[in-house]
């Protein structure tokens, strides 16, 4: 699932805008790319003004990876890719952490979710999404909503 230690990813630079919003924007900097599949390095800014609408609700939570997590779901922040194919994966296939479901399944994956504060300026939260296996060659379609926020 991670590139073998005798192999070299790729780096593909990208630096995509994929959505805004008055209060939040989404952009994807770059692709990681191996045999098995590949990674997207993507940034989602939230403005300071911005908070959860519950003490129960943290913002880590938006990036839930699973519908049942017990968040309501037009909170939720939803990525998807759809392969040359028609095949889509999304952030909500409730996918958990490396559980692989068959080689030949699509599956995309957050594994790794970081928020940091920019002072005074808002939210920056960092998300590692994997998708594999590798696509058919064509043209991939990224796509992202968040209810929420306005954005899509």
């Amino acid at each position: 699932m991670f590139p073998d230690f005798d192999e070299a990813a790729a780096v593909v630079p990208l630096e995509l805008l994929l959505a805004r919003s008055s209060v939040a924007a989404v952009t994807v900097g770059s692709a990681t790319v191996h045999r098995d599949g590949f990674a997207l390095d993507v940034v989602v800014r939230v403005r300071e003004e911005v908070r959860p609408v519950s003490e129960r609700i943290d913002d880590r939570d938006w990036f839930a990876t699973d519908r049942r997590a017990g968040v309501p779901e037009g909170r939720l922040f939803r990525f998807g890719v759809r392969f040359p194919d028609g095949t889509t994966v999304t952030s909500l296939d409730g996918v958990q952490g490396w559980e692989r479901r068959s080689d030949d399944v699509p599956m995309l994956v957050l594994t790794v979710s970081r928020g940091f504060e920019e002072a005074g300026r808002g939210r920056l939260f960092r998300l590692d999404y994997r998708v594999l296996p590798l696509p058919p060659e064509g043209e991939l379609t990224l796509a992202c909503e968040w209810p929420e926020m306005g954005s899509r």
